[in-house]
């Protein structure tokens, strides 16, 4: 089969257009999509969209049918923190959490992150640590689907993938690595990034699995 063809949204933003467009990883993305032209974009040729991290709700909400037809032809979005995505996703239930931006410098601390399906196919392309700088939220994963990294001691995840809840694919996460390697601080985000897009350059149609 064909490598599945990527976009990504650009809210216009300085973190947006230096992380899209970073040689690092403009070449992932087989087109990049202004968030505003969103609603009137023809996306028949996209098999994965990446709503990047801190894209605007409303006009994710105004764009909302156009996703919907996306995920109902059996592709794929994937939603990153600062989206505000159980406004404009099907059964996405998010928890806004504190964030802790400093718990590293607490010796011996984590986030308490773990895998609960190592042998999933993102961690052929990740680790833990690649994710583990900080999140924006807490997710409840839809009945049926399993969290692909949750918390050892708070009910929920912070990544999941979503095949049961329309024909295509919802990739939900609380990260924000756009706006990290954008602005230029928190390396770890280059690394996850390098990965996670690999790992979408993966994909194949769901299955119902």
């Amino acid at each position: 089969m064909s490598t599945p063809r990527l976009a990504a949204l650009d809210n216009g933003s300085h973190f947006h257009r230096r992380a899209l467009y970073h040689p690092r990883f403009r070449r992932y993305f087989d087109q990049l999509i202004e968030l505003r032209q969103l609603a009137n974009t023809d996306l028949d040729d996209i098999d994965v969209l990446v709503v990047t991290d801190r894209c605007h709700p409303g006009l994710l909400c105004a764009a909302r049918p156009r996703l919907h037809a996306l995920l109902a032809a059996g592709k794929t979005v994937v939603a990153m923190a600062g989206t505000r995505p159980e406004l404009w996703l099907p059964a996405v239930v998010w928890r806004d959490e504190p964030v802790n931006f400093w718990w590293w410098k607490t010796p011996g601390a984590t986030l308490g992150l773990y895998t609960p399906t190592p042998r999933h196919t993102l961690f052929d392309h990740i680790d833990l640590d690649d994710a583990s700088w900080h999140f924006h939220g807490v997710l409840s994963p839809p009945p049926g689907v399993s969290a692909l990294i949750g918390f050892h001691h708070r009910d929920g995840c912070l990544l999941y993938e979503d095949c049961h809840s329309t024909p295509g694919r919802l990739i939900v996460c609380t990260l924000d690595p756009f706006y990290h390697f954008g602005s230029w601080f928190m390396p770890v985000t280059g690394r996850f990034l390098d990965g996670f897009l690999r790992y979408l350059r993966t994909l194949r149609p769901c299955q119902g699995d």
